[in-house]
């Protein structure tokens, strides 16, 4: 299995269906259908709906409090000026000759809302006004709004240069393409670290997770979109798809 079958999902048979809720982790099962219910209406693997919710929250697990109605990301973020609009309820103070950012309810509450963990910075109108508490209105909005929003970036041409592979045909002459794995890595490390990150990473020849997550230390790369996708692709292999 290829890491571009990720984004071109069609209805599994049955026997695939119950084959994926076995494969899941026991904490995923609550949500399995879910999962289901998503791909068939974006074209997303549940496979990669599954792995984005694990890393994002693992199915809550991670979230204050445990669950779908939990937050996490309790992390303040500095900025180098004071913002001119910032979302409402965001608290900002001068610290260390700094500006900082606090999310509404802090310290109890975090930046990020929920299994698929919508961004308040971003997502402050939809927190505000859809049930981000649901976890199939979550899990939906954070693929088809969130990711989805990561893909249509990199289809644009001018944003999809640096994913682009050549080749020579048989007569010699040089054929470009956009790479459909390296695409859905840069639009899954995009969920986490931002599309701009992914962008000038790639302009300047690093790794497309050198500015995502979990990075050993500030010299070394990030894991996101391989922690995601290898998840996603070790699912496949107990499913007997890979």
């Amino acid at each position: 299995m290829r890491i571009s079958d990720l984004i071109k999902y069609s209805e599994w048979p049955n026997a695939s269906r119950d084959a994926f809720k076995s494969a899941i982790p026991p904490k995923a099962q609550v949500y399995a259908d879910i999962f289901l219910t998503v791909g068939v209406r974006t074209g997303v693997s549940p496979l990669l709906i599954d792995a984005l919710t694990r890393r994002e929250s693992y199915y809550g697990e991670f979230l204050r409090p445990k669950g779908p109605g939990g937050t996490g990301d309790f992390t303040p973020r500095p900025k180098k000026k004071r913002p001119i609009i910032v979302a409402p309820g965001v608290t900002v103070k001068e610290e260390d000759g700094a500006f900082v950012l606090y999310p509404p309810g802090h310290p109890e509450m975090g930046w990020g809302y929920g299994l698929l963990q919508w961004d308040y910075i971003s997502f402050a109108h939809e927190i505000a006004n859809l049930d981000w508490k649901d976890p199939l209105v979550n899990i939906e909005i954070g693929i088809k709004d969130i990711f989805m929003g990561k893909i249509r970036f990199f289809r644009l041409p001018e944003n999809a240069v640096e994913l682009k592979k050549y080749t020579t045909n048989e007569h010699g002459q040089t054929i470009g393409g956009i790479d459909e794995d390296l695409f859905v890595r840069a639009a899954v490390a995009a969920y986490n670290t931002g599309e701009g990150n992914v962008s000038r990473s790639l302009r300047a020849g690093r790794d497309i997770d050198s500015t995502t997550a979990d990075g050993p230390d500030a010299d070394k790369d990030g894991d996101y979109s391989r922690d995601v996708i290898g998840n996603a692709l070790a699912t496949a292999t107990k499913m007997g798809l890979a």
